[in-house]
């Protein structure tokens, strides 16, 4: 009977001690990135940005490694980038190539909201010269703030549209041309 007790008293612990420690040990979840907008325009000469975002996260983001591509550095070109989530220095790196038409992120120990679409990174194009050129994102890894891996679901891309400096039509450009003519 000592030893039903015992394996009894066992059990119980090991219960005890699962019961305390999964909840600790990460989870992997789904998730889709996506470079937002997916379609957009600019002028000539301007610059606009693109956000890349965690769709349905919910262990929130605590390292990602992707890259970002233009696929025609003649008609645009990556200027900055911004890391979110507040990745200690040291634990972050931004290469841009030389010729601005991609680049190379890797970040850890990022701290960001737990849930919902979460940005981690902020990138600025300047449009060069009329015409489209494809935003395309390839992401090597994202993870949680628990450390475990997200499992992707989709990557979505998206498009720039580089119009002539003086074509848009985006109605705060109309306004501003007609407050100038009066």
């Amino acid at each position: 009977m000592y030893s039903r007790k015992g394996a009894v008293a066992a059990v119980t612990i090991l219960l005890c001690l699962a019961g305390i420690v999964a909840p600790l040990l990460p989870v992997a979840t789904n998730a889709d990135v996506a470079i937002h907008p997916v379609e957009r325009s600019v002028e000539a000469g301007s610059t606009t940005e693109y956000k890349v975002v965690v769709n349905d996260a919910d262990n929130g983001i605590g390292s990602y490694g992707l890259t970002i591509s233009i696929d025609d550095a003649n008609v645009a070109t990556i200027t900055d980038v911004e890391v979110d989530g507040n990745p200690p220095s040291s634990f972050s790196n931004v290469t841009i190539a030389s010729d601005g038409s991609s680049v190379d992120i890797d970040a850890a120990g990022t701290d960001t909201s737990q849930s919902g679409p979460v940005t981690i990174v902020t990138v600025t194009v300047r449009g060069k010269a009329a015409g489209q050129a494809n935003v395309s994102l390839d992401v090597s890894s994202v993870g949680t703030e628990r450390g475990a891996e997200y499992h992707l679901t989709s990557v979505t891309d998206a498009t720039l549209t580089v119009e002539t400096a003086g074509t848009s039509e985006n109605p705060a450009d109309l306004y501003y041309v007609a407050a100038e003519v009066e």
